[in-house]
């Protein structure tokens, strides 16, 4: 049997077979009365014995969904189960002798359909995420927006006050102190869409070194201790473990991720107390920020470690919604874990646990040698601003302090003076910091160089230990840290 079509040209041999081939296409022929005349195709993909099918074969023994079906009208059947489970299209074709059943397989088709289905509901789903993604984006932009122009404004109105030239009634202490207090809150909430969008990109890098527990900790404190005070709560730190306990870590992220923490407890709290509670056992330390304020449903733990996520009952309250989430992922980044406890109405208890080496005292160090006699420090800075700042920091600690706000006075300066140690700007007007360090050491400077610098990446920081930096220091700079940084040095 010929399946053709009108006027149109016959089809060659290798296609039809081909087409016969793809679909599992099969024809059979039957007379007015019922019985089989011929049939055609891949029929031994529906009948695996095809030679039992004889010529004078009745319709509904082959084709049981036929019975009762006037044959003489064209007709189309589809998803018909064949007695072999082979779901096929069947059509039926009047002919002047009586009339066709075609079949043609619809796996391929199915599979199609199918494959099309999933791949609609792959997009379907990304694009629900998609847009639930770009929801929780422009409300978080909204939010950052609110909570940057916040402190800006306290930082610019107390700046100007501060600026007039009648200073009657004015309290430059308590003015001081709001620029100070917003320009923290500004710094960690900037820290943290930085840190965010370095994680979201799978760029951020766990850097370990010594450090000493007391100092870290008295780092975190410097900075949120003025937050507390200013909403009279009682901040505090419980040591049960020695103060002076030296282990490597990571104290960038690990201090950012205590500030975020006790932030929020003091953001969500009205009176009562913030402590941390410090422990060390079996290389881990422990730390527990626990608070008096207003406390989480626990039905909503889950939704506030999502980047941007808020508890509904906090989003009257200031905030941009990812400080959690990026401790979250910054402990597991350390190879910790962060859990949280929380009771509606009474508080709140997170603990983050970090691994470490070996803790020592650090009594028990050889870090108690007195400071190298050369204390001279030379800063190749070029913002007009900050360097009388550095000066300031670096003079109260007993640093002698020269100056340099160019590449032609940094290399004057060399010619009369050997400094223990430079602070070199990483962008210096017109050099780069790293390539001038590089020449620098290979012109056979003999002290340390340290780079600061504004960048918050972490190639920034690997190019400058590549090119010879003893160590790094982040604007805006911390005075504590510098100090810190500059001691550990100078006592090698």
């Amino acid at each position: 049997m010929k399946v053709m079509t009108n006027n149109n040209p016959p089809i060659s041999d290798s296609v039809n077979d081909f087409i016969i081939e793809r679909l599992n296409i099969a024809g059979f022929s039957f007379d007015n009365d019922h019985l089989l005349i011929t049939a055609d195709g891949n029929i031994e993909y529906y009948f695996p014995n095809p030679n039992t099918i004889a010529s004078d074969t009745v319709a509904s023994d082959l084709f049981p969904f036929l019975v009762g079906i006037d044959p003489l009208n064209e007709k189309e059947f589809p998803y018909i189960e064949m007695p072999n489970g082979v779901i096929v299209d069947a059509f039926i074709k009047p002919t002047s002798a009586g009339y066709d059943v075609v079949l043609i397989d619809m796996a391929l088709q199915r599979d199609k359909h199918q494959q099309v289905q999933q791949i609609a509901n792959v997009v379907s789903l990304q694009k629900d995420e998609i847009s639930a993604e770009n929801e929780a984006k422009s409300k978080f932009i909204s939010t950052f927006s609110h909570e940057l122009k916040t402190p800006l404004s306290s930082i610019l109105g107390y700046s100007e006050l501060l600026n007039e030239p009648d200073k009657t009634g004015i309290n430059i202490a308590a003015n001081a102190n709001a620029i100070h207090r917003n320009g923290i809150y500004l710094l960690n909430l900037i820290n943290n869409v930085l840190e965010q969008g370095r994680a979201d990109i799978q760029q951020t890098t766990i850097t370990t070194s010594p450090v000493k527990l007391s100092d870290m900790l008295d780092s975190v404190s410097y900075l949120v201790k003025p937050l507390a005070d200013k909403k009279k709560i009682n901040f505090s730190i419980h040591y049960g473990c020695p103060e002076d306990f030296v282990l490597v870590l990571d104290e960038q992220h690990l201090c950012q991720v205590l500030v975020n923490l006790i932030t929020n407890s003091i953001k969500f709290s009205q009176e009562g107390f913030i402590t941390i509670e410090v422990n060390y056992k079996d290389n881990e330390l422990q730390f527990i920020v626990s608070d008096t304020g207003i406390g989480i449903p626990e039905d909503e733990l889950s939704t506030i470690m999502q980047p941007f996520g808020r508890a509904k009952h906090t989003r009257h309250i200031e905030g941009a919604g990812i400080g959690l989430s990026l401790s979250n992922t910054l402990v597991k980044l350390m190879g910790g874990d962060l859990s949280i406890q929380s009771k509606l109405g009474e508080g709140t208890a997170v603990t983050v646990t970090v691994p470490t080496t070996n803790a020592v005292i650090a009594s028990q160090l050889n870090g108690d040698a007195q400071m190298s006699i050369n204390r001279q420090i030379l800063v190749a800075e070029d913002d007009e601003d900050l360097v009388p700042l550095i000066a300031y920091y670096l003079e109260e600690a007993g640093y002698e302090v020269i100056t340099a706000m160019s590449q032609d006075e940094l290399k004057s300066e060399l010619e009369s003076n050997q400094p223990a140690v430079i602070l070199m700007d990483h962008n210096f007007r017109e050099a780069n910091g790293i390539e001038l360090t590089k020449e620098l050491l290979d012109n056979g400077f003999s002290g340390k160089i340290i780079m600061l610098t504004a960048s918050s990446g972490e190639a920034i920081i690997k190019q400058a230990m590549n090119a010879g930096c003893s160590d790094f220091i982040s604007k805006p700079i911390d005075r504590e840290k510098l100090h810190k940084i500059l001691a550990k040095h100078l006592n090698d």
